[in-house]
């Protein structure tokens, strides 16, 4: 696999089939040192504040001063999870956002890959 200079690929991992998404993404957020940077479709909010062990630990790195940032599409229907995570990260709209992924202090990325129609 050829990769740009700008990344290490022994950092390069791909999991398939986990058994516990929720699980990785927690252990990856209570790594999080300086910042995490989100991008969430429509849902997205949604998935994580209905989910206690993420919401937890995006609360601690709140509470560590950590930067968070979130681009999403707002929408009328998610407005009210928007505005709750807005409270924990400096959220951003985009229209059109498909999939979800985190970048953590700018080395770890965790997203997932989905079909679209």
């Amino acid at each position: 696999m050829e990769t740009s200079p700008n990344v290490n690929s022994k950092k390069l991992v791909s999991e398939h089939d986990i058994e516990n998404p929720e699980e990785v993404s927690v252990q990856v957020i209570a790594k999080v040192k300086e910042r995490l940077d989100c991008c969430y479709d429509k849902n997205g909010s949604a998935a994580q504040i209905g989910s206690e062990p993420l919401w937890n630990a995006i609360a601690q790195l709140k509470y560590k001063g950590t930067k968070l940032r979130l681009i999403t599409e707002i929408t009328k229907e998610n407005i009210a999870y928007c505005k709750t995570m807005m409270r924990y990260f400096d959220v951003r709209h985009m229209d059109d956002v498909k999939g979800n992924f985190e970048i953590s202090d700018r080395e770890q990325y965790l997203g997932n890959m989905l079909a679209f129609d």
